[in-house]
């Protein structure tokens, strides 16, 4: 069986999922339908939807309707902007589609939890591409640490700081009712979900935002302390405005008898074990686990569970911030914005 695959958009990640998709034999993508935007021009977007399918040797659908509609399509790939997730997923799951939905999957857990009924009531697959999660060298270092290799973990730290171009000249990631945040709520999302991969869900948090650097609604900037159960303590931190990070980017974790690093590549103790870290790549890898999850019922690395646990620490991180003190999570369940 071959699993037929529709495109929300034309954005730069379409074409990553596109050529993610492309990659694995048992899956084809088939078409592409754009959400047209009242607020954008509609020519240019019609362009945009035509030269993408034209490039791509897709069908270009009239509408997102029309998409989920269509016996052609079997699972889409909603990757529009986020205040059109709730909506283009609930109805793909009610036309009989499979989803892979772009972080922020949703903006409460009470969507994601109506989601994930419907998707389970309906025998469906709802996926979140937390591609991050499926590079290489974060899959092994989830094995490594679940060996007890680096005995009692004791601190990571998951940073990244790079110059923003997509928040350039006011796009929609300036804008809080179309972003639902700044680079917390964005790119954030990111690292949230490794550190759920990694080192698992945190009982407390305290969080820092600022905007430093853009004219936007919400912040540039982002500091997080997590703390565990068992004393653990993370760094997160997440930043927009500068490309000269590089010496502080990217995974560490410390224990008691060893360390992990991810960079390039994943370290283990200073030795190189794992070079997979490529951005494109993990699209593959997530692509092929979404059709195993499709045709295989395989369950995917990264799910709902850690969709709505990385919600609820980027809502408590914004309670925290905004109320300057420390949220328990679990104990708070009103962080929702």
């Amino acid at each position: 069986m071959t699993a037929k695959i529709g495109l929300v958009d034309t954005g730069f990640i379409s074409e990553y999922h596109f050529n993610g998709f492309s990659s694995d034999p048992r899956c084809e993508i088939v078409g592409v339908a754009r959400t047209w935007r009242k607020d954008a021009d509609l020519d240019q977007q019609r362009q945009k939807l035509e030269k993408f399918a034209a490039d791509h040797k897709i069908k270009a659908y009239d509408d997102f309707a029309a998409m989920v509609t269509s016996p052609d399509i079997d699972a889409v790939v909603v990757s529009s902007i986020n205040p059109y997730h709730f909506e283009q997923i609930m109805s793909a799951l009610e036309h009989g589609k499979h989803v892979l939905a772009e972080k922020p999957v949703v903006k409460t857990e009470t969507e994601l939890s109506k989601l994930s009924a419907k998707a389970s009531e309906a025998g469906l697959c709802l996926m979140p591409a937390h591609n991050f999660a499926y590079r290489g060298a974060v899959l092994e270092a989830k094995q490594l640490l679940e060996t007890g290799k680096l005995g009692k973990i004791q601190y990571g730290s998951f940073t990244q700081s790079f110059f923003c171009n997509a928040v350039v000249g006011g796009q929609w990631r300036c804008d809080h009712a179309s972003a639902w945040g700044g680079v917390l709520m964005d790119s954030g999302t990111h690292l949230v979900y490794q550190t759920l991969q990694l080192i698992g869900k945190p009982v407390k948090v305290q969080a820092f935002t600022a905007r430093n650097v853009f004219e936007m609604d919400d912040e540039d900037i982002a500091s997080l302390q997590l703390q565990y159960a068992d004393g653990t303590i993370v760094h997160l931190m997440q930043n927009w405005g500068s490309q000269h990070g590089e010496d502080i980017e990217g995974i560490k974790i410390v224990g008691s008898e060893g360390r992990i690093k991810i960079s390039d590549a994943l370290y283990f103790n200073g030795e190189k074990i794992n070079p997979d870290t490529d951005y494109a790549d993990s699209f593959k890898n997530q692509a092929s686990a979404f059709v195993s999850f499709i045709l295989d019922g395989k369950t995917p690395e990264s799910n709902l569970d850690d969709a709505i646990w990385t919600l609820r620490i980027i809502n408590a991180a914004y309670l925290s911030a905004k109320s300057d003190r420390v949220v328990n999570i679990g104990a708070e369940q009103n962080c929702e914005s």
